[in-house]
Formats: C-alpha cells, structure tokens, sequence
C-alpha cells in the first residue's frame, strides 16, 4: 500500500508541477506582448514628442515657454533670432528682460490675468520687445495657458511675431489712402468747376443759333438751315450731358441721407416728373405695395426715373408697359422693373451699367450714363442690381437692398 500511494503522491506533485510550468510560460508569453506593446508605445510617444519638437524648433514664428511668473523655459531658434540670444542662454531668463520697459506694466497685468482668472487664451497683444542685437520692434503676441488636470497654471505658450512690417505697410498704405482721397476731392472739384464753366458757353451758343434760326430762317437756305442744326443740336446734347454727370458727381459725392422709406413714395415723385413722357406716349405703369426700407429718398427718385425712363423710351411699336412689383428674400427686398420694350442681348447684360456705354448709339436720345448712375445709387444703398430679359419681352431690372430688421 505505501509504495503505491507514493506514486501517487508522486504524480500529484508531478501534474501540478506542469501545471505551474504551463502557467508560468503563459505569463511569461503575456509579459513578453505586454513589453512589446510597451515598447511600441513608447516608440510611438518618442517619435509623436519628436516630431512635435521639430515643428516647435523649425515654426517660422518665435515659441516660448514659460513658467507662470514668465521665466523662460524653453524657446524655438526663431525666437532666439527675434530676441538676438541663442535659445540656451534664454533658458532661466524672465521674459521681462526682452521688454521694453515702458510695457513692463502691461505685462506684469497679462501675467497676472493667467494666475487670477480663468483665462486660457489671448490673442494678438501688442508689445516693444527690446532684443539684444537688433532695433527695438513691435510684436504681436499670443499666450495660451498650460493647465493641470486640476486646472491650475502650471505654464504659459507664446507665440511672438515681429509685427513692424505689418504695421509699417498698414500706415503706408493709410497715408495712401489719404493722398488718394484727396486728388480725388481735387479731380471731382476740377470736374465740377469745368463742368458748371462749360455750361455758360454752350448756353450761348445754343441760344445765340436758336435767334439766327429766328431772324435769317429765310436767308439761311437748306444747307445753311442743316448746319445750324447741327450747331443747336450739338448744344443741346452737350447741355445734357453736362448735366448728367452732374447728377452722377452729385451722387456719389453727397453724404447719404439713409431714413426708414416707404419706396412708393420715391416711385409716385418720379412718375410725376414722367407724366408728360407717359401721356405722350399712351403707356401705363402698373405698380404694386412697395417695402419700407433704409434708404435716401432723393437718389431713389432718381433711380425710379432713370428705370421709369428706360422703360418707356426704349418701347416697340406698341405703347410701353411698365410693371413695379417686390418680393422678399431672406434678409433683403427684391425689387423688380418690368417693361415691353426692344429689351437688349443677355451677352451685355453688364455692358449696359457701364458709364457712356449704348446699346442704340443713334436709334434712341441720352448720354449712357442713366444706368451707371442707378448702379452707383444701388451700391450706396449696399444692394445690388442686375438686368434680364422679360419672358413677356423687353427686360426687367431687379434691385436687391437690405430689409429693415423687424
């Protein structure tokens, strides 16, 4: 009996040796993949960490890091250059150093505001950075704070670009502007002394070829009756077409009178002013209830009369028809001009805005400048407007200006 419960004893020992080898190996196994991932990780985390470093050193625009006091940590070779130091030797300086004194107050708040207040970001503050090797530059900069889980300040960001440049041509480009603004105060006034110059003369001459037409009418002959029409007509023409530019200069160099309007009431003053081009050509204007809008009264006279105008000089055979309609789109009022007339190709649907530019050089009076000066009202009034053809035939002109919030 022993010898045989000795072997069995035996046995036991034996498969539970096995079994511990076996579990041994197994954790064995486990360790040796969980190192691998390890490892993997780690490489992944080496290789993220030295890409990020890369990009911090080789960023066109100066990185730093500092502590929340503003002591410099760390720094990226473009601020070294910015600052005029080699990034080791920036390492333990306080910010300050690099900043001109007479913002040292500024400062000290911004550091400030970080540590007191839940701000995580600023953008775009400016600052005198005094480097050690170069003029002293205005920077652009922007701090991102660095949090702990808990959430408090352990670091800063800084992001400094030298904005001088910038600034430089901003205050070109202003004085630019300025110049430019006032050779075209200087141009619009020559124009408008040139024009109210040449008015007189052209008066004169039209009046003094309307009284030889008056006292030698007989004497003239037909050549001679021709010619003086030609002189009269050429007068008129010019009269006209000084006075519409004129009302162009007036347009675009008057200060805008913007009031809440009903547009009915700019579209009855103009169809008054019509009334006798309406009579005399058996037309009709159809129009419906127009929006109140922010507009300047007098220039929407004037561009009701000019499209008015258009209508009904520019019919067919048949009498014109002029339908005033609007409808809402959005934020913004369309209002639309509809007539019968000869209408225009779709190919100049935008030549036909352009100053001095027509269609029917000979067929139909004006000066091409009608259209133009309903586009630069339009444009005053922040709106567009646009010309196509009329299904019914003829065009339609559409005007879009900003609704008025309700």
């Amino acid at each position: 009996m022993k010898p045989r419960k000795r072997e069995e004893e035996t046995s036991d020992v034996v498969e539970e040796l096995s079994t511990a080898l076996e579990e041994l190996q197994t954790s064995t196994e486990e360790m040796r993949v969980q190192n691998e991932e390890l490892l993997s990780a780690r490489n992944t985390v080496e290789l993220e960490r030295q890409k990020y470093r890369e990009l911090f050193e080789f960023a066109p625009d100066g990185y730093l890091i500092t502590d929340c006091n503003g002591t410099i940590r760390d720094s990226n070779e473009a601020a070294a250059v910015l600052l005029g130091v080699k990034s080791m030797r920036l390492l333990g300086k306080p910010i300050s150093v690099y900043v001109s004194t007479s913002d040292h107050s500024e400062l000290f708040k911004l550091l400030d505001l970080f540590s007191t207040t839940q701000t995580n970001l600023v953008r775009d503050f400016q600052l005198e950075i005094r480097p050690r090797a170069r003029n002293i530059f205005s920077a652009s900069i922007t701090i991102k704070a660095i949090r702990s889980d808990s959430g408090t300040v352990t670091g800063l960001r800084w992001l400094v670009r030298d904005d001088s440049e910038r600034r430089r041509q901003e205050k070109e480009l202003a004085a630019n502007a300025r110049l430019l603004q006032a050779k075209h105060e200087e141009l619009e006034q020559w124009a408008s002394a040139t024009a109210h110059d040449l008015k007189e003369p052209i008066r004169i001459m039209a009046l003094y070829s309307g009284m030889l037409q008056d006292k030698f009418d007989n004497k003239l002959g037909e050549e001679g009756e021709i010619y003086l029409n030609f002189i009269s007509g050429a007068a008129t023409k010019a009269m006209s077409l000084i006075q519409d530019l004129l009302t162009f200069k007036m347009v675009t160099s008057t200060g805008n009178r913007f009031a809440p309007t009903p547009l009915n009431r700019p579209l009855n003053e103009a169809m008054v002013i019509l009334k006798p081009a309406l009579r005399e050509s058996k037309g009709e204007i159809i129009f419906e209830k127009l929006p109140t809008v922010l507009v300047d009264e007098s220039q929407c006279v004037q561009l009701f009369y000019n499209l008015l105008n258009n209508g009904i000089k520019f019919h067919g055979d048949t009498p014109p028809a002029i339908k005033v309609s609007a409808h809402r789109e959005k934020n913004d009022w369309v209002i639309s001009v509809a007539d019968n007339g000869i209408g225009f190709d779709a190919e100049n649907a935008e030549k036909i805005f352009v100053m001095f530019e027509r269609l029917e050089q000979n067929a139909f009076p004006g000066n091409g400048i009608g259209l133009a000066l309903c586009k630069k009202i339009v444009e005053n009034h922040g709106g567009e407007i646009w010309a196509a053809a009329n299904k019914k035939g003829g065009s339609v002109f559409s005007i879009r200006l900003p609704a008025i919030n309700d």
